[in-house]
């Protein structure tokens, strides 16, 4: 990771998760917190940390709210009956989150 802090590298990585948090979220977050290099933001509709570390953005939207977004991104009626059919969206996430991503090099 040094190559990264010397050529000043911007990463972010765009979660969207629904429903209910795992049992071993702390954990998770507590491993993206360490990677200082990254930003994580998570568009959830689950509830937000209390302490939150810096490198940890959680952008508060319902599970159709955020597929309106998507909808509206992409021109297409995009309403699954299910939150995990978002995984497959994962290609479009740039596209979908450009406004977000826009003075990251990499997400």
């Amino acid at each position: 990771m040094q190559l990264l802090k010397a050529n000043c590298m911007k990463i972010a990585i765009i979660i969207p998760y629904f429903g209910k948090w795992p049992v071993w979220i702390d954990l998770y977050f507590f491993s993206c917190s360490e990677n200082q290099e990254i930003d994580w933001f998570f568009f959830t509709d689950c509830e937000i940390p209390v302490a939150c570390p810096s490198n940890l953005h959680f952008i508060e939207t319902s599970f159709h709210a955020y597929c309106k977004r998507v909808s509206e991104r992409l021109n297409l009626d995009f309403y699954p009956a299910n939150p995990y059919k978002l995984c497959g969206l994962r290609p479009f996430y740039g596209y979908i989150h450009q406004d977000l991503i826009a003075e990251y090099d990499f997400w």
